[in-house]
């Protein structure tokens, strides 16, 4: 399972909001680090949550945040490692990536969001979890 969301601001209207998106890889699982990113292999969309005054496409991107882990992966277990992440130190460079358990993160965000990062992700998260129950 591939979830990413992403606070976007519309190159037109300057209005800025959170697009988070989910998909599937089906009966793949690994041990340790995916044999893949999300760019080799997103998976297929399988759930969407749009901010309508930013949909996509066309938008900047001011942050990201992406979990891949294998479909079967409990929400709790996903929740979890996401709560060790946001614990940890702050990311020495952005974009930033990180393994615990099953699940694979990656996310960066402009300098300005940075000071907040712990806040950043959190807002990202909240908004891309509820599509992993979907799954």
């Amino acid at each position: 399972m591939y979830l990413t969301a992403q606070r976007v601001v519309a190159h037109a209207t300057k209005a800025e909001g959170i697009n988070a998106f989910a998909y599937g890889h089906g009966p793949y699982v690994w041990q340790g680090t995916p044999p893949f990113t999300p760019e080799q292999n997103p998976g297929t969309l399988f759930e969407s949550s749009i901010d309508p005054v930013v949909p996509p496409p066309g938008n900047r991107v001011r942050s990201y945040l992406d979990v891949l882990t294998p479909d079967e992966t409990p929400r709790e277990t996903i929740e979890r490692a996401f709560e060790h992440l946001v614990s940890g130190t702050p990311p020495v460079r952005l974009p930033a990536m990180a393994l615990i358990g099953p699940c694979w993160f990656r996310f960066s965000m402009e300098e300005r969001l940075a000071f907040g990062w712990r806040s950043e992700l959190r807002a990202l998260f909240t908004r891309a979890l509820p599509l992993a129950g979907r799954a």
